[in-house]
């Protein structure tokens, strides 16, 4: 979590956990000032990632602000894992964001797949 022009401030919160949107609020108004990037690397369906970023945590995402986010492949055929994938795109898309890539880094296995995405200014 960057806030304003400090360091990084890391903060191993589950999305999911109601006060936690409510405590990087506060951060963030403490420090004026909207986050630069929003990670996740939660071990569930990416759909139900997405909609929770794009749902409850893209207000706090300064325009032009990117999403690091861990696809987790949940089906193992290839047809299923690119339509899981598209499907997770075109939820980004329709919720603000652009310059959407899906990667496949070294530290990825080989059913994990990280999408990088930009919200829109």
């Amino acid at each position: 979590l960057l806030v304003g022009n400090i360091d990084v401030i890391h903060l191993k919160m589950n999305a999911f956990d109601k006060k936690t949107k409510e405590t990087i609020k506060g951060l963030i108004k403490n420090f004026g000032g909207y986050v630069d990037i929003i990670t996740s690397d939660i071990n569930i369906d990416p759909r139900e990632t997405a909609r929770k970023i794009i749902d409850d945590y893209s207000e706090l995402l300064k325009p032009g602000g990117h999403v690091v986010l861990t696809l987790k492949m949940i089906y193992k055929g290839e047809r299923r894992q690119k339509d899981l994938i598209e499907q997770v795109k075109k939820m980004f898309e329709q919720g603000g964001y652009n310059d959407i890539k899906i990667l496949h880094l070294l530290a990825n296995t080989k059913l994990e797949r990280t999408l990088l995405a930009k919200r829109a200014k």
